[in-house]
């Protein structure tokens, strides 16, 4: 079956390609929750629900309960928050309030939702409302030629922090992302960017090396690639003309 076939397909890999994505995750999700409740093969039902807890595995891995925020990295992300229609979806999946950041986008907020949510598994409801203690995880995934992408996450109690490897620096990749809440702030968002005339720059490549609270930063560039996507506009004569380049750390403006 195509379920069968694609969890072969992540154990190969060793995950998702869209890997700690906190909008695909949830899509892919859904459809997962669209076969258990119109399957009725039992082979699929039994592959879905293995899916089913991979996804609510790699979900409750990355929950920071301090902020009520998804811990990076995100190899696919939209906002600097976990949008609102997707705290609901937590929410009514694990039985604990997941309230949206004040400056969270309504991204995708009319999304059309029909299908029953089948809840989180019990054993791994418990991450979203205790602290994690001083814990890292590390994944890797997606052999690209031999080249294996690592993601680590450090969640310790208020602060969390995540890095891959390697990424490009386009706008929906985090590849360097911490939270921690303030007096003023539920989840200050810190996150690395490579901007290219004041916009992201996606032929810049950030390369990641971190352990536990610290994490060590080499960019480079590529050749043959885009200014805001790998493939879709890239130059014509493989040059860009810049007026001003720089790395960023820090906070969303």
């Amino acid at each position: 079956s195509n379920q069968g076939r694609y969890l072969q397909h992540v154990g190969q890999e060793g995950g998702f390609h869209e890997y700690n994505s906190p909008v695909y995750t949830i899509l892919a999700l859904d459809e997962v929750d669209r076969i258990l409740q119109f399957v009725r093969d039992a082979r699929s039902r039994e592959y879905a629900r293995k899916l089913h807890h991979l996804f609510w595995q790699d979900i409750s891995d990355h929950y920071h309960s301090a902020t009520q925020q998804w811990a990076g990295p995100h190899l696919r992300n939209y906002d600097s928050y976990i949008l609102p229609w997707v705290a609901r979806r937590l929410s009514q999946a694990v039985g604990v309030d997941v309230m949206p950041h004040p400056n969270a986008s309504d991204y995708l907020s009319q999304l059309f939702d029909a299908v029953e949510h089948e809840p989180c598994p019990k054993p791994l409801q418990r991450a979203f409302d205790t602290p994690g203690k001083g814990r890292t995880v590390q994944k890797r995934f997606m052999n690209w030629g031999g080249h294996w992408r690592v993601a680590t996450t450090w969640i310790d109690g208020p602060i969390c922090l995540g890095s891959l490897n390697f990424a490009l620096f386009q706008d929906q990749q985090r590849s360097l992302q911490a939270y921690w809440p303030t007096p003023q702030d539920p989840a200050v968002s810190f996150r690395s960017r490579f901007l290219c005339d004041g916009d992201d720059f996606c032929s810049a490549i950030h390369h990641v090396s971190q352990q536990e609270t610290r994490a060590l930063s080499l960019v480079t560039l590529m050749s043959g690639g885009g200014r805001s996507h790998p493939i879709l506009d890239r130059s014509p004569d493989g040059a860009f003309h810049v007026r001003d380049l720089r790395l960023c750390y820090g906070l969303p403006s």
